[in-house]
């Protein structure tokens, strides 16, 4: 064996995901599905009422530029443009950027999972093949 193939295969054993790695990615990946399912389950007035969360209304009495986002954000998922104005008009911004950022992720560990996978297969036939 020359010292190519020994590397990349140290190399590609390094990379192999235990199996609690794997376990840990995939609940990963199930949470990261199920928790856009509630938000889209929950009605669009679902957050309207309580107290408010934000240290600056809180403390200073204040409104930030965030103030009133999760409450226009459920909206806009809901398709109720006008209440989403009403409490951030930033919420048709931020709204794309958190599905982007969302998307990324979901991309990164199918990814991840995916090359880890095939790395994997590749051990386990170069294990296999050889000789004892």
């Amino acid at each position: 064996m020359d010292v190519l193939t020994a590397s990349s295969h140290l190399g590609r054993r390094f990379f192999r995901f235990s199996d609690w790695q794997r376990r840990g990615l995939l609940l990963k990946l199930l949470v990261m599905f199920v928790a856009p399912l509630i938000v889209f389950a929950l009605p669009a007035g679902f957050f309207d009422t309580g107290q408010t969360i934000c240290l600056s209304r809180l403390l200073l009495d204040i409104s930030c530029p965030g103030c009133g986002m999760t409450r226009a954000i459920q909206h806009l998922i809901h398709l109720d443009t006008d209440a989403a104005i009403a409490y951030n008009p930033l919420s048709f911004v931020v709204l794309p950027l958190l599905v982007y950022v969302w998307l990324s992720e979901v991309l990164k560990i199918y990814r991840s999972l995916n090359v880890h996978a095939s790395n994997n297969a590749i051990n386990d036939d170069e294990s296999s093949s050889e000789p004892s």
